[in-house]
């Protein structure tokens, strides 16, 4: 069996769709890749997005009005695991 590189666009697809609802096999079957593929793709897309969306200083002036990034992230991955 050969290795078969994924495009990145078609792994952001499949992390998406799996956050957004979607069952990580039919995703994977999909594409053509192993399940533990779009399950890594998943978690490195939410680390990413975690980290991408952590408040600044400039940001500071906010922070009593919202939930922690890590917040909003934890109650999105025990969503998406009630789904999965």
């Amino acid at each position: 069996m050969s290795f078969k590189p994924i495009p990145v666009d078609k792994k952001i697809e499949a992390a998406s769709k799996v956050v957004s609802g979607k069952k990580i096999q039919p995703v994977a079957k999909e594409i053509g890749v192993h399940r533990s593929s779009v399950y890594v793709w998943k978690e490195r897309a939410l680390s990413t997005l975690e980290k991408a969306l952590e408040p600044h200083k400039e940001d500071s002036k906010f922070k009593h009005l919202q939930k922690t990034p890590g917040e909003n992230i934890r109650d999105l991955r025990k969503k998406i695991d009630k789904l999965n």
